[in-house]
């Protein structure tokens, strides 16, 4: 049996990158690969 990294994925409303930065340096390190942002003239999504 192989097994696969883990690939986490957090999705918050506000301050999310400082969560995923508090996340990254209480496991250890890693990386932030890529961050998305929500256009904030579309419509949110439910």
């Amino acid at each position: 049996m192989t097994s696969s990294p883990i690939v986490p994925c957090i999705w918050l409303d506000d301050q999310a990158e400082a969560a995923a930065d508090v996340y990254r340096a209480a496991f250890g390190g890693g990386s932030i690969d890529a961050v998305t942002h929500y256009p904030g003239s579309a419509p949110n999504p439910s």
